[in-house]
């Protein structure tokens, strides 16, 4: 338990539970680990994940519907307008 704290911690609840929901549906008969919740929730945080229009809309300080959970800028939309605007999401 103690590993999944420590790795989840930085992410809100809602981005852990659609990080499972996701899991879940590629993997329905197999327990994830830690690790394979923490890769889909970094998912984004390189730029080489980002569509042309997902840079088009951090680039103007906006967050791309699809980078969105629950109404909040999911981690990776907050990483990328950090950098492309200085924006604290």
């Amino acid at each position: 338990m103690d590993d999944w704290i420590d790795l989840l911690e930085p992410f809100s609840q809602s981005e852990i539970q659609g990080a499972c929901r996701q899991y879940l549906s590629t993997e329905p008969r197999v327990r994830p680990t830690p690790g394979a919740i923490l890769a889909i929730l970094n998912r984004g945080c390189s730029e080489a994940d980002l569509t042309v229009h997902q840079k088009s809309f951090l680039r103007d300080g906006l967050v791309p519907p699809s980078m969105m959970v629950n109404g909040q800028p999911n981690r990776a939309a907050r990483h990328w307008l950090k950098i492309y605007r200085g924006i604290e999401a």
